[in-house]
């Protein structure tokens, strides 16, 4: 029945502000989801796996690296701080400052960088992108008539990816010795030879493995990109990442000077060119001959005495390192199982959301839990039976001794826990000796059972079934067939109209179901027992089903 064909004063009696259960709180809520806490356990899990494996193949990313060394002469700094930039000329070899000025010098970067080849970058390819393989690099490959001009390209070919004998050249492209080249020629050098290419003369050696750094990439690859780059290039490149700073050092006869380099390149290369720039400055001889070859557009001129031969003007009070605040991988990692236990809860919580379900009896509207006649028990999902305290529903249901009785067990929206409490209520009534028939109520679209057990029968939902003789008459003859009659219509969210009058059953139940039942369909069911409570008089309660 619809609301339009019931009389006006069924409704203008009744009050027009919304009957609403309280909304739970953020703590029920969080309980609720905590429940679960399987889920977000194998989440946490799954996330930390996922950050280790993003930790090991990320890209190295730009780190800090660095080295502090120590003057000999005392020498008090006119500014604390004080960075190269205002560095003046200074007149002996022996101040900070000309230390510090000495160590930032083009030919400092370019005398240590050719002590480690570091025109040559190795190079992988890797699933998740092109790596520097520079740390793990099995060769050593020199281009021995190369200009300082030059730039080529080509591939490296290992027979084994760890210890190898023998190296394939291939794909030369780029510039040798001022000409341009595109080569798809294989020269095979074996490992400790030098062998005549199309780029010159090239040298492959075995590297020390004691060098390498086992870090992101593992020692596997056969095939490596190698890429020789202008000295004027890669000079650059070091010289912008590079930057010499100056500070009164706790010591008294003292200053200290830090030289970093924020790159994205090889821990390995990083390091070693600090350290072959300390031991370039280092060279007395060498700082002679600067100043005997006149270079005063990097160092200045200075007059006065050399240090004595043998005695260094500086020392080197922190070798080369990496400077670490957090650790890289630890922190991607702690930060990847935060979020494997964040997105859970948030998930959850967008589905609690969506589907609108009610968990709690504070969220009933106060018409049902005043009608609250029972709560139910529910076992876990998938043990049998699912019901297994059925004793005060069918002492409820249970007609008197004599008298056929007619109840309905109806719920707001269609659940599968709904269907499965009518049939262990039947078979816990027959149990306890009473004759029960359970009669569906189907909506015409819906397909009949093919088989059904005892006394369970289906109907087709027609419009004006309800109200017709022929419903009657079928309801009275399972009345005279059977104790007790149980009819289950259609839930409200999928019929409206398909609720009984009081003249057809002697009690209906509504059964909410924790965690399936739709508060959106709760106030459907409310709606109607609004509209139809002062002309229904049967036994209208609730049912709460845990």
């Amino acid at each position: 029945m619809t609301q339009s064909s019931l009389p006006n004063r069924a409704v203008h009696n009744e009050p027009t502000h919304s009957d609403e259960g309280t909304r739970p709180t953020f703590s029920q809520i969080f309980r609720l989801i905590l429940k679960q806490w399987y889920w977000f356990v194998l989440s946490f899990l799954l996330f930390v796996v996922l950050g280790k494996i993003v930790a090991d193949h990320r890209p190295l990313g730009r780190q800090t690296y660095y080295m502090q060394l120590s003057s000999r002469e005392p020498h008090e700094l006119t500014n604390p701080m004080m960075t190269l930039s205002d560095s003046a000329f200074k007149t002996s070899p022996w101040t900070p400052e000309y230390i510090a000025t000495l160590l930032n010098t083009t030919t400092a970067v370019v005398e240590a960088g050719k002590r480690i080849n570091f025109q040559v970058e190795y190079s992988v390819k890797t699933p998740w992108g092109v790596r520097d393989y520079y740390n793990q690099t099995p060769i050593i490959v020199h281009f021995d008539d190369l200009l300082p001009t030059d730039k080529v390209h080509c591939v490296a070919k290992l027979d084994d990816p760890v210890h190898p004998k023998q190296v394939m050249l291939s794909g030369f492209l780029g510039t040798a010795q001022g000409t341009i080249i595109n080569e798809p020629y294989d020269v095979v050098i074996p490992v400790g030879s030098t062998q005549e290419t199309p780029v010159g003369r090239v040298t492959i050696t075995l590297d020390d493995p004691k060098q390498h750094f086992p870090y992101h990439i593992d020692q596997k690859h056969k095939k490596i990109a190698l890429s020789y780059s202008t000295l004027q290039d890669i000079r650059a490149v070091y010289e912008t990442e590079m930057q010499v700073s100056m500070k009164k050092a706790d010591l008294p006869l003292s200053s200290v000077m830090r030289v970093e380099m924020l790159s994205d390149r090889s821990e390995r290369r990083c390091l070693d060119l600090l350290y072959q720039m300390y031991l370039v400055t280092d060279s007395l001889g060498w700082v002679e001959q600067l100043s005997d070859e006149g270079v005063t557009d990097s160092l200045g001129q200075f007059a006065g005495t050399v240090p004595p031969a043998g005695l260094s003007p500086f020392r080197l009070i922190d070798e080369p390192r990496i400077a670490k605040d957090l650790e890289p991988d630890l922190f991607i990692i702690a930060g990847m199982g935060l979020l494997g236990l964040l997105l859970p809860l948030l998930i959850m919580y967008i589905y609690w959301v969506i589907r609108g379900v009610i968990y709690y009896l504070s969220e009933l509207p106060s018409l049902l839990r005043r009608r609250l006649t029972l709560d139910l028990q529910r076992g876990r999902k998938g043990k049998q039976p699912l019901y297994p305290n059925l004793e005060e529903l069918c002492t409820l249901v249970t007609p008197p001794q004599g008298e056929p009785r007619t109840i309905q067990l109806a719920t707001p929206n269609n659940t599968k826990y709904h269907h499965q409490l009518i049939s262990e209520l039947q078979q816990a009534l027959q149990q306890r000796g009473v004759s029960c028939a359970v009669w569906y109520l189907d909506l015409a679209e819906q397909k009949a059972v093919s088989e059904t057990p005892s006394a369970v029968y289906r109907t087709a939902l027609t419009p004006g079934l309800i109200s017709s003789t022929v419903f009657q008459q079928q309801l009275k003859q399972l009345q005279t067939q059977h104790q007790l009659t149980i009819i289950a219509p259609p839930a409200l969210t999928e019929d409206p109209t398909a609720y009984l009058l009081s003249s057809s059953v002697d009690q209906s139940l509504y059964c909410i179901y924790r965690g399936s039942t739709r508060v959106r369909a709760i106030k459907r069911v409310v709606h109607q027992l609004q509209i139809r409570q002062q002309l229904d008089h049967s036994r209208i309660e609730t049912l709460w089903i845990e």
